[in-house]
């Protein structure tokens, strides 16, 4: 069935009659009786470790030379390199909103110390949903 994946017109007549379906086709498992063995195309995840969740298994090395039509059938593929740039610039994100507190919160410090000649200043700090009054 594998090699029919690779036919133009097989494709489309792959994706029209199991792309959307819930049909549990394919055995991601060792044991045929075991009904949880029994996976979807549209269920199964390239690229991960471990299975994420219900609906989100990781292939089995038994399906992986099916990789082209599990592919076809709904399946998702990971891309490893993707998400490790995606990590890298969500983290580059959480470090430059740390920056932009600590520079705001030392210039505000500065403004204090250089109007000092006032006795009272009621400045409020708000972070992540906590607040506190100096």
């Amino acid at each position: 069935m594998n090699e029919f994946s690779h036919d133009d017109v097989m494709k489309g007549l792959i994706k029209l009659k199991f792309n959307d379906s819930d049909k549990k086709l394919f055995l991601n498992g060792d044991d045929p009786l075991d009904e949880k063995s029994w996976v979807a195309g549209k269920e199964l995840v390239f690229g991960i470790q471990e299975d994420i969740k219900e609906g989100m298994y990781k292939v089995q090395t038994c399906l992986m030379p099916y990789k082209d039509l599990l592919l076809l059938t709904g399946a998702y593929e990971i891309n490893i390199e993707e998400l490790e740039e995606l990590e890298k610039i969500k983290n580059s994100e959480k470090n430059a909103k740390v920056d932009q507190k600590e520079i705001l919160v030392n210039d505000l410090l500065d403004k204090l110390i250089k109007q000092s000649n006032n006795e009272y200043h009621d400045v409020f700090f708000i972070f992540d949903e906590e607040q506190e009054k100096i």
